[in-house]
């Protein structure tokens, strides 16, 4: 069984160079499929109707999808992975963001450069993590979809 995080960003960076920043990273394959310590990531344009989704619920149209993958049995060690590598590729790339889980559930977002985390999901953001989230943030509620 695994978990799905979705992180959808609206930026002028390519696929391509968003794949080479991934692997930078430590994130090892070929093509827009990559793994990393147990967290798959697959990298890819957004779908219209998503990016209208988006839009009207969030009030940014994103242009690149990264889908990490993780395995429920070592999700506590997959998911410190992920933030990490999250944290990293929006300290490297610019335009607002929004991270959601199964589809539907805000996890964080960015807007006009603010990152904001989903104070509802406090076994997620616990102090440890935001402790080594490198980025400035707030602890906040955001919505669903």
């Amino acid at each position: 069984m695994s978990l799905d995080y979705s992180l959808y960003v609206d930026t002028e960076v390519a696929i391509p160079e968003i794949v080479s920043l991934l692997v930078a990273r430590g994130f090892r394959g070929d093509g827009r499929s990559i793994e990393k310590r147990g967290v798959e990531a697959v990298v890819t344009g957004v779908s219209p109707r998503t990016r209208d989704l988006i839009r009207d619920e969030v009030g940014f149209s994103p242009t690149v999808s990264i889908l990490f993958t993780i395995d429920k049995d070592d999700a506590a060690a997959a998911r410190d992975v992920m933030i990490a590598d999250v944290a990293a590729f929006l300290g490297q790339v610019s335009g607002d963001a929004i991270l959601v889980m199964s589809g539907d559930r805000s996890l964080l977002a960015r807007r006009g450069g603010r990152v904001e985390l989903n104070e509802d999901f406090y076994d997620l953001w616990t102090a440890e993590r935001r402790s080594r989230f490198p980025l400035p943030h707030v602890l906040t509620t955001l919505p669903e979809f």
